[in-house]
């Protein structure tokens, strides 16, 4: 059984980021306890998602193009028989 403080420490180290795998080689548990702890208690990580789109200029000025016309088969494949 992994007493609180250890559970504490673990918590902190998973919202750092460490890895399911650094976690278990760095507190000497299995991989599965690591996931059964974080599904446990529920812990979650803050997403850097909206921080690395900031200042992202990779589609500035792209309006998307005409589009395809109707009727259009480009996509369509045939299967051999």
């Amino acid at each position: 059984m992994i007493d609180e403080k250890k559970t504490a420490k673990i918590e902190k180290d998973y919202k750092e980021g460490y890895t399911y795998k650094k976690l278990a080689k760095k507190y000497k548990l299995t991989y599965n306890q690591v996931t059964y702890l974080v599904k446990k208690h529920e812990w979650k990580r803050e997403s850097n998602l909206s921080i690395t789109h900031i200042g992202n200029k990779n589609a500035v000025g792209n309006s998307g193009g005409p589009g395809a016309a109707e009727g259009n088969k480009n996509a369509v494949t045939t299967r051999r028989i």
